[in-house]
């Protein structure tokens, strides 16, 4: 046998130790073999249909329009998931967020100056378990914002993020703010308009802004409405279900 014959057997016997290779022994593609076959992803399926079951029930049930989820955009058929909504879900589900510098995001827009990007992990109560993670950023000066208030849109833009994720809620909600729906401005002034209107000629004390604060309180928590969901939410209970009394404001018991 010549030397060549000799070389050539010799690089065949020996183990081929190349990165590829390695890879390859540790993770071969094995492609929907590797679900573990038909019964396995039965099972899979199965409980992820349970799973989802849970979900959606969990959110008819707690869910409240107008405070937890609102409308988008209008060429958007789906609701806006909001920041109470997301909370919402986190505590129910006993879960708790965190947040952490998202530097990877930040440095693959070119470390831009006043560009804050956060990453959002939902993490469990009881076994401190990462179950999912969402991300978010902005920017100072963005819509006027400062640093703090630049700091709270991406904790709540990244938070969003993670509770659609985690909890699969994509397919009911989405995080579009809505580029198409009437502003904020225009929505509060129109509802201030119909509630004087409403309570023309009533003779209470009350101005109609003052009235306004105090059913906001009542429903929305707060003096005044910082979305246009907010604003529906108001409308609705106040114009359409009259459940206070244009007089003081008070709730009207739902037995009379």
């Amino acid at each position: 046998m010549n030397d060549t014959a000799t070389i050539e057997r010799k690089a065949t016997e020996m183990p081929d130790n190349s990165i590829d290779s390695i890879i390859d022994k540790v993770n071969p593609v094995v492609g929907l073999s590797g679900l573990g076959g038909a019964d396995s992803m039965r099972e899979r399926l199965r409980k992820s249909a349970e799973e989802r079951k849970v979900i959606e029930e969990f959110i008819m049930s707690n869910f409240t329009k107008g405070i937890d989820y609102g409308p988008a955009d209008t060429r958007n058929p789906k609701d806006t998931l909001l920041k109470p909504g997301a909370e919402k879900a986190c505590i129910l589900f006993d879960c708790h967020p965190e947040w952490k510098r998202d530097d990877d995001v930040w440095e693959m827009f070119g470390k831009i100056e006043g560009l804050i990007c956060l990453k959002c992990l939902i993490v469990d109560n009881k076994t401190g378990a990462i179950i999912g993670e969402g991300r978010g950023s902005e920017k100072v000066g963005n819509k006027a914002r400062d640093a703090n208030k630049t700091t709270k849109a991406a904790e709540k833009c990244s938070l969003v993020d993670a509770v659609l994720y985690t909890f699969a809620l994509s397919e009911r909600f989405t995080q579009d703010d809505g580029k198409g729906k009437v502003t904020l401005d225009a929505a509060g002034n129109k509802l201030l308009s119909d509630i004087g209107e409403w309570r023309r000629g009533c003779g209470s004390s009350l101005s109609d802004v003052k009235f306004f604060m105090i059913v906001n309180m009542a429903i929305v928590h707060k003096k005044t409405c910082n979305t246009v969901a907010e604003l529906d939410a108001v409308r609705k209970m106040v114009l359409e279900e009259f459940k206070f009394d244009k007089l003081t404001g008070e709730r009207i018991p739902d037995n009379i």
